[in-house]
């Protein structure tokens, strides 16, 4: 055997390396490991149980994340098939959706821009 250490390269950098902590599924977490961001497991919010909002399924990365590992890359294949034209009405679509809501649900503003300050 060597005493010799590895040499650095991008597949064994530091930046590359996994938390194994993070990584350790209980046993009660349904899902499948896939849908898991390991890339995640390296920063501090890194290893927090989600649950996707898309498919349900529990996995593990950043608390901030609504959606597994999975669904994002299969939602970002359907956005990349798209036209710019499919894509632009998407978004106006989306965007009516959002409008639609704050004018309808917000008790609030109902539609109105409210000065925060004056609360």
């Amino acid at each position: 055997m060597s005493d010799k250490k590895p040499t650095p390269s991008p597949e064994n950098s530091a930046a590359n390396e996994v938390d194994v902590r993070c990584l350790v599924r209980p046993a009660w977490m349904t899902g499948n490991p896939e849908c898991d961001w390991i890339e995640d497991s390296r920063h501090e919010n890194g290893g927090y149980f989600n649950k996707c909002m898309q498919c349900k399924d529990d996995f593990i990365g950043h608390k901030r994340r609504l959606i597994c590992r999975k669904c994002h890359y299969k939602n970002k294949a359907v956005w990349d098939a798209m036209s710019d034209k499919e894509k632009a009405d998407w978004l106006e679509n989306r965007d009516a959706e959002i409008k639609d809501y704050y004018r309808t649900n917000s008790k609030r503003c109902h539609g109105e821009a409210v000065d925060i300050r004056e609360s």
